[in-house]
């Protein structure tokens, strides 16, 4: 079992930080404008399936598959190749030949959201996928900075649970994509089984997860 936890107050340096970014409250609208920051806590709680079960616990998720790559070229932007190979590390890792749903990063930033929207393009064009739900949380709560990547895992798990998919708050004018779909509302998809959840920070930390259920999953 291990405990990953965080939290994160904004403060005079983040706030000039995400101007000059220039980070949207709306990620994947063609009009995005403004800053979105929120402010929490969070934990997430992994424990060994092995280590359920003799607690008596019977796990419906799991962490099915994992990629991490880091890439400094670019300080801000991410790195269309590298979030690319993130995700298929990921996918290959959870022996996943499909993804019901992608849990975006999705700072807002327009060279960022451009080049994850991209990475999910060519990773769904190789593996033949089409009309992926992709959408995230920061549209709703804003960037939570330090701590923001636990969140994801957060929502891509209800999902998973509900089999519902949600939008992403505040997308009005959605970037135009080709494989993959950005929703305006909250959609109750077929059985959610496989989920993906990218995480990116400055400098070029890359980390991608599929979370799946635990059926035919990894023990």
């Amino acid at each position: 079992m291990a405990v990953v936890a965080g939290a994160t107050a904004s403060n005079h340096y983040e706030y000039a930080s995400m101007d000059v970014v220039r980070a949207a409250a709306r990620p994947f609208d063609k009009e995005c404008a403004g800053i979105s920051l929120g402010e929490g806590g969070g934990a997430v709680v992994p424990e060994s399936a092995r280590r359920a079960r003799a607690r008596g616990l019977a796990a419906d998720l799991v962490v099915a598959g994992c990629g991490t790559r880091v890439a400094a070229a670019k300080s801000v932007a991410w790195d269309e190749t590298s979030v690319a190979d993130c995700l298929r590390e990921a996918m290959s890792d959870a022996r996943a030949d499909h993804l019901d749903h992608v849990h975006a990063h999705a700072t807002g930033t327009p060279q960022g959201d451009t080049a994850e929207l991209s990475a999910i393009e060519a990773v769904a064009a190789q593996a033949s996928l089409r009309d992926v739900p992709v959408s995230s949380h920061k549209g709703a709560i804003g960037h939570r900075l330090h701590i923001s990547g636990a969140v994801g895992p957060a929502a891509a798990s209800q999902a998973l649970r509900t089999g519902i998919i949600p939008p992403t708050a505040g997308l009005v004018t959605p970037e135009v994509t080709h494989r993959v779909r950005l929703p305006l509302v909250s959609e109750h998809a077929p059985p959610v089984t496989v989920v993906a959840v990218n995480s990116f920070g400055f400098g070029g930390n890359n980390a991608s997860v599929v979370l799946r259920t635990g059926a035919g999953s990894h023990p």
